[in-house]
């Protein structure tokens, strides 16, 4: 991810798909694409959050919790045959 332009489209893809699953009532699968340097979300990310009205960026960072409690979400949502076979 060298190329900036790289970088944005992936961003805007990934707000794209995060948009639409919050307005479907779903978890953020956004939440699952972290930086291979580090392993943590991208600024971007907790912007989108805010945006979404989860609360302050700064705030949803700090800490690594935020971050957790929606990938643990993220993955019990979609682990559930349920909502795998429903949304496939």
């Amino acid at each position: 991810m060298a190329n900036p332009d790289h970088v944005n489209k992936l961003a805007a893809i990934l707000e794209h798909i995060s948009t639409q699953e919050f307005n479907h009532e779903r978890p953020l699968l956004s939440v699952l694409v972290i930086r291979a340097s580090d392993g943590e979300e991208g600024d971007g990310f907790y912007k989108m959050c805010e945006n979404l009205g989860y609360g302050d960026w700064r705030k949803l960072k700090r800490g690594g919790e935020f971050q957790a409690k929606q990938m643990k979400r993220t993955i019990e949502f979609w682990q559930s045959d349920k909502h795998y076979f429903e949304y496939k």
